[in-house]
Parts: C-alpha cells; sequence; structure tokens
C-alpha cells in the first residue's frame, strides 16, 4: 500500500526504482533499530514467541520469513534449526507451508523469459529459508509455475496438490485453502503486506479482478517428473498500473472483504 501511494506523487519513469530504494530503507531501519536495541531474543523466548504466533500441535501455518530480520533479533538460531523447531512445534499432525517463488521483482517479466518451472530444481527466490525447507527430502511443492508453496504435514497434500489446476489465488490454490483447514499466516521479520493471501479477494471479486489482473492467460511449461504440463497463469498488470489495484483493494476494503 505504501509503494502504490508514492506512486501517486512521483513520475511513472522512476517506479521500476521504487521497490529496490524500499526494500534498502527497510534494511537500513532494521540495522538502525538494531544497533539501539541490540539482540534479545534467546531460542527460549524465540520458541515462545512462535507458541504465542500459533505455532501448536496440529496447527497449519503458510509462513513468510526474512531469515536476515530474524538473525538481527535472534542471532543463536540458524535456518535449518528454525525450520526443525516450528516443525517440533506442529507435531505430527501439523502442517507448515512456505512460499517458493521463483522470482522476484515483476510477474510479467519472470514470464517473459519462458522459464520451464521444475518443482524439484527450481530455486526459491524468496529467502534463504524458503529455499532450505522447500529442499528437505519429506517437503511436497505445488506445480504452480509462478507462485508454488512448499509443504510438510499432512494437509499439504490437499492444500497444494491442485495449486496448478486453477488460478494462482484462487479456489484451488493453498492460500484459498488455508481457510478450509482453519490456518494461519504467520511472518518472522516480515510486515503484512507481503502476505500473499490478500490477493485472494482481488482474485475472487469479478470487478477486482478485471481490475488487477490480465484477461488472457499466459500458458507456462511445468515438468512434474517425466511429465510435461502446461499451467495456464493470469499474471497481474504492471506495476505502472498502480491506480487500479489501489482502486481495487478500495473497493474490498469498503465491501468488507479485505
Amino acid at each position: 500500500m505504501t509503494l502504490y501511494r508514492l506512486k501517486g506523487v512521483i513520475p511513472a519513469g522512476l517506479y521500476p526504482l521504487l521497490g529496490p530504494v524500499y526494500r534498502l530503507g527497510r534494511r537500513l531501519a532494521a540495522r538502525v533499530t538494531t544497533g539501539f536495541t541490540g539482540p534479545h531474543l534467546t531460542p527460549g523466548e524465540l520458541e515462545r514467541l512462535l507458541i504465542h504466533l500459533g505455532f501448536r500441535s496440529g496447527a497449519v501455518i503458510l509462513l513468510h520469513s526474512s531469515m536476515d530480520a530474524v538473525r538481527r533479533a535472534a542471532p543463536a538460531i540458524d535456518p535449518m534449526a528454525l525450520i526443525a523447531l516450528m516443525r517440533r512445534l506442529l507435531g505430527p499432525e501439523g502442517t507448515l507451508l512456505m512460499p517458493t517463488f521463483p522470482f522476484r521483482g515483476r510477474e510479467e517479466e519472470f514470464i517473459r523469459t519462458d522459464p520451464l518451472f521444475n518443482p524439484r530444481r527450481t530455486p526459491s527466490r524468496v529467502g534463504l529459508l524458503t529455499e532450505l525447507f522447500r529442499r528437505l527430502p519429506e517437503a511436497r511443492r505445488s506445480l504452480h509455475p509462478t507462485h508454488p508453496v512448499a509443504g510438510i504435514g499432512p494437509r499439504a497434500d490437499f492444500l497444494l496438490g491442485e495449486h496448478h489446476r486453477g488460478r494462482t489465488y484462487g479456489p484451488t490454490s493453498p492460500f484459498y485453502r488455508l481457510r478450509d483447514c482453519g490456518g494461519r499466516v504467520v511472518g518472522l521479520g516480515t510486515q503484512t503486506e507481503s502476505f500473499t493471501i490478500q490477493y485472494v479477494p482481488e482474485e475472487l471479486h469479478p470487478r477486482c479482478r478485471n481490475l488487477v489482473f490480465h484477461p488472457d492467460p499466459v500458458p507456462m511449461p511445468v515438468l512434474d517428473g517425466d511429465q510435461r504440463l502446461t499451467c495456464l497463469v493470469y499474471p497481474k498488470k504492471a506495476l505502472v498500473d498502480y491506480a487500479n489495484v489501489y482502486r481495487a483493494q478500495e473497493i474490498l476494503r469498503i465491501e468488507g472483504l479485505m
């Protein structure tokens, strides 16, 4: 939302600079804050925080993360130890999900590279923790070529198994099905603006969908083992169309849907 408001007051030619500048500003602010407060979370305190956020036996959690931010707050924890801690808290009946998107930046630019998505080999570009998680032998990854999600737990098949059969954030997506499992979205070192679930109401609402997403699908190749599939993706419109995105969010807010 902050970026959309900034785009209303600066020349369109400067839009591509907004994302990197904004992320740099957040990193600098985090370092300044750490300089004043100092690292303060012990592993035990981090565990209690996770429990407070909803990590408990049998829970279903979709995690957004920044390992750099976590390490600034809890320097004694490493990525694999954090994954192990979260899985222990969720127990054998719990399910942990993480986004494993293969790009950063604009979806349209990524699609133009005509990538072949291989869930076993295509790396996650949305953080160290997500890449390590999706490489675990027991992890399953959805077949959606632009917004795949990895998961471990008894609900992973239901949440991920049909993601590629529908729209990115639609009823077959893990972002939508999270509700059917009583799931929760948690951010560690992130803000709510990074929560992918916010795009679900934009995808479902007919008027908003036309404002935010391209009407025509783009066929994208997916390699599932020895089988080659084609997935239809409706990419979000370019950032220069910020006015329509903002209008869509206002519609959803007014109607009480977001």
